[in-house]
């Protein structure tokens, strides 16, 4: 399983936000965190998922929320597919409270607090072929993007506002 981070650096600590992973046979997964402990919230778990068989899922509680059907993540992939588009408040990072160690994850985006200082922030986690554009909102500027290119299609990470 190949692992990513997005996390927020504020002065010399690095909060993790979010996570995600590919695994082997093409899965995509984006793991968002929620700051609550004990066995009573591990069936929270809120997620989403692209599979290889082209299932796109948004999940908690055990439960499927949104289920689709997208094109498949093979080498007949085209353009780009959402995974998640979420809000990306810097406050959000600072409560979740969960120190990021870079050497747990292949890659991480380290965003800072001042680029997140926006009441609008958003991230979108995409899958895209190679130098397809990320899904975003038209007019939306670009605060930071990055490309995870460990497998076709790319995992794309935007942060905009």
């Amino acid at each position: 399983m190949i692992s990513y981070a997005v996390a927020v650096r504020d002065g010399n600590e690095l909060f993790l936000f979010l996570t995600i992973a590919r695994a082997p046979a093409g899965d995509v997964y984006v793991n968002i965190l929620h700051g609550q402990n004990g066995p009573e919230w591990k069936p929270w778990e809120p997620h989403a998922s692209y599979h290889a068989s082209g299932q796109h899922r948004q999940s908690s509680f055990d439960r499927k929320g949104l289920v689709f059907k997208r094109q498949r993540p093979d080498q007949n992939f085209r353009g780009a597919e959402n995974v998640v588009t979420m809000p990306f408040p810097a406050s959000e990072a600072h409560r979740l409270n969960k120190p990021c160690n870079s050497a747990d994850f292949h890659s991480v985006l380290e965003i800072s607090t001042n680029d997140l200082a926006a009441a609008n922030t958003d991230i979108s986690i995409d899958v895209a072929a190679p130098n397809a554009g990320a899904i975003i909102r038209p007019g939306a500027k670009i605060i930071q993007q990055i490309e995870f290119k460990d497998a076709v299609p790319w995992i794309l990470v935007t942060v905009f506002v």
